[in-house]
């Protein structure tokens, strides 16, 4: 838009920390939407503890009880019930209950998950995908027990509960197939679907006038991410999935099923409390020195070697840490450390305003990776940029 001399307007029902405090340092011009379209009133969120009802045995299956009556009136009422997870396919492991081996992808460092449907163990990384063996591949065992559980598992719960109700679902494996994605959608907003499980699919852009409930299975699962914008994308998709719940017409309901109930955050979508989340947030961004008080490139080192890849994730870590100091962590191990046959390390580099020039950081940072591709050892290892990461 600068290099064409043209207005951008950017758009977000909640925006990210950096375009807010850009609004707020009037570097962007900033227009609030207070009210939702047509004046309806934005959902009761309420919070269920699943902790205190599995104390208090008032859990079926993955609902508690109080849900599955929320769910029932609602299907009483004619109207329309999302229930929201945000991990696909039946379980995201099986584990041996005699030896707790857990299937393994043999190309990357996850877990399979099982899909019941194709009775599939399958990675979600690499797509690898073996036949769900009938016993334990470690001690021969036949007695093994999922573990948690997907949008597959809750779409069988669901029916379970509601035999009489007509219960679809949407994720990556519903809708692999030309259009599928969009006759699912014309089927709920033509009322031939009641319950729609779903992943964060459902979450952006959808408006379905009979829709009342929503349920969020699991808020916990967004929460706990060793990643520094965990707390922003939870806050996010709270809201963005509460806001598929009582278009139009009618007040919308949106219950959030979770542990860790009094956690900030869940207070913060209750109230829709924008201004608070990224008050408290800013505060703490600020306090470590993560963006939008920093800028962050980080260097993901790739080989099939890992030894190779550790030597020279020191060496490039080792000579930035000549020029940039304390701006340098690493070299570190990524939660998934094996993707696809690679082994992975990641180097972060973290710019302060002022401290060190962006373009100057990137120029020494170009230099210093021609010096490492120079040595015959290393020329093979793969090093993937992201600057500002997301």
């Amino acid at each position: 838009a600068r290099d064409n001399k043209a207005n951008a307007i950017l758009g977000a029902a909640t925006p990210s920390l950096e375009s807010y405090l850009n609004a707020h340092r009037s570097r962007y011009g900033l227009v609030e939407m207070k009210k939702r379209f047509g004046g309806v009133k934005a959902p009761v969120i309420e919070m269920v503890n699943i902790k205190l009802a599995k104390k208090q045995r008032k859990m079926s299956d993955h609902f508690a009880h109080y849900t599955i009556e929320v769910i029932k009136e609602a299907l009483d009422n004619n109207e329309q019930v999302i229930l929201f997870q945000n991990r696909r396919g039946y379980a995201p492991a099986i584990v041996c209950q005699t030896c707790d081996h857990i299937p393994q992808c043999v190309q990357c460092d996850v877990t399979l998950t099982y899909h019941k449907y194709s009775n599939e163990l399958i990675c979600h990384i690499c797509s690898y995908k073996i036949k769900n063996p009938n016993s334990c591949v470690a001690c021969g065992s036949t007695d093994t027990q999922i573990r948690n559980f997907g949008t597959e598992k809750i779409e069988e719960d669901i029916q379970m509960h509601f035999p009489d109700a007509r219960v679809s679902r949407m994720d990556l494996d519903t809708v692999r197939k030309k259009d599928a994605h969009a006759k699912l959608i014309t089927s709920f907003e033509n009322r031939e679907i009641d319950i729609l499980v779903g992943t964060q699919m459902l979450t952006k852009g959808l408006d379905f006038e009979h829709v009342s409930t929503v349920v969020i299975l699991n808020g916990d699962q967004l929460l706990f991410y060793p990643d520094f914008r965990a707390s922003e994308r939870a806050f996010q998709m709270l809201l963005q999935v509460s806001g598929r719940a009582g278009r139009r017409n009618k007040q919308g309901r949106v219950l959030i099923q979770a542990g860790k109930v009094e956690h900030p955050i869940y207070q913060f979508v209750q109230h829709s409390d924008f201004n608070g989340f990224y008050t408290a947030e800013l505060t703490e961004r600020q306090s470590f020195r993560y963006p939008p008080y920093s800028r962050i490139i980080n260097l993901r080192l790739k080989h099939k070697d890992k030894g190779l890849v550790n030597r020279a994730a020191e060496i490039l870590a080792n000579e930035l840490k000549r020029n940039l100091k304390d701006s340098i962590s690493g070299p570190s191990v990524p939660i998934t450390a094996f993707i696809r046959n690679y082994h992975l390390r990641d180097i972060m580099i973290r710019l302060i305003p002022g401290t060190h020039p962006l373009a100057k950081t990137k120029e020494y940072l170009d230099r210093t990776l021609k010096i490492l591709k120079a040595d015959s050892r290393y020329r093979s290892v793969i090093v993937q940029v992201d600057v500002d990461p997301y």
